[in-house]
Parts: structure tokens; C-alpha cells; sequence
């Protein structure tokens, strides 16, 4: 995932947002930023607004995601105090979310993979009757690591 600051129209009181998007959105501003026509899109003076859209298609898992830039070149604000405060007050992503160790990681994997081998109840968060899933023999007991759990896939 990428991840950029930006300010959404309309909700400017809510100061600099995060925005994270996946590689084709980023393939998409790259060749509007490559684009001559339209210019540093990004700068705060002459820049330019991207409109973005999100459709969701019948038959498709999810939504696909467009971004145009807009015609018109427009400041990031009109109040240039309030476009110097933003400009400062960018929060930095790597602070946002914990980085976690390999250990950690490999830690909550294996307790979410074994997290229903103790659970002896029948029913269902509605109350039903639970269906009982066919297991094979190797997968009666918890998995002791992650590798355990992959190669009883591969078998």
C-alpha cells in the first residue's frame, strides 16, 4: 500500500488525512504527475484537485478506484496561514501504525490458526446448530507453528 497526506474538500476542518491506496491508484497519479499537460499537481500553489471515484461492478469482488486530476489549477487553501499549518502538520505513517517483530507476527498467526481447537461449543452465534466441517486426521489437533499449518496444506 502507498500512503499520501491529503486534504479532503468539504472536510478541511478535519486538518491533513491519510490516504492509502493500492498499486493501480498509484500507477494512475503517477501518470498524471508524468503527464506535462497538467504540471506539479502537487504544489501547494499551483496545484491541481484529484477527483477520486469509487465504483463497485456487479460480478467484481471489489470496487475499482479512479482518480482524474481536475481542470482548473487551485491553491491547497485560500487562507495561506491555514496552507503553511497544514503544510507543517503532516503526520508521518511510519508513527501511525505499530511494527510488530517477526516473532510477534508469527505469534498472533498461530494463535488465530489455533484459536477454535479449544472451543467445544455446538452453536452458532445464532443460536443454531453448528455444522461440523470434515476434517482429515493431521488437522484434529492445533497446529504447533505456521510452517506446520502450511505444509498440511501442501499434503
Amino acid at each position: 500500500r502507498v500512503y499520501a497526506p491529503i486534504i479532503v474538500r468539504g472536510e478541511e476542518d478535519k486538518g491533513v488525512q491519510i490516504w492509502g491506496f493500492g498499486k493501480m491508484v498509484y500507477q494512475s497519479l503517477l501518470n498524471i504527475m508524468l503527464d506535462e499537460d497538467y504540471g506539479d499537481i502537487t504544489d501547494p500553489e499551483s496545484g491541481r484537485d484529484v477527483k477520486v471515484a469509487c465504483n463497485r461492478e456487479a460480478g467484481r469482488k471489489w470496487a475499482t478506484t479512479t482518480v482524474r486530476p481536475r481542470g482548473r489549477v487551485s491553491d491547497l487553501s485560500s487562507n495561506k496561514k491555514q496552507g503553511s499549518e497544514w503544510m507543517t502538520n503532516i503526520p508521518d505513517p511510519t508513527k501511525m501504525y505499530e511494527c510488530r517483530s517477526y516473532d510477534e507476527l508469527t505469534k498472533i498467526v498461530n494463535d488465530w490458526l489455533n484459536a477454535d481447537t479449544d472451543d467445544d461449543s455446538t452453536g452458532t452465534s445464532m443460536g443454531g446448530p453448528a455444522d461440523k466441517p470434515s476434517t482429515s486426521d493431521s488437522t484434529g489437533s492445533g497446529y504447533k507453528s505456521l510452517d506446520a499449518a502450511f505444509a498440511d496444506l501442501m499434503d
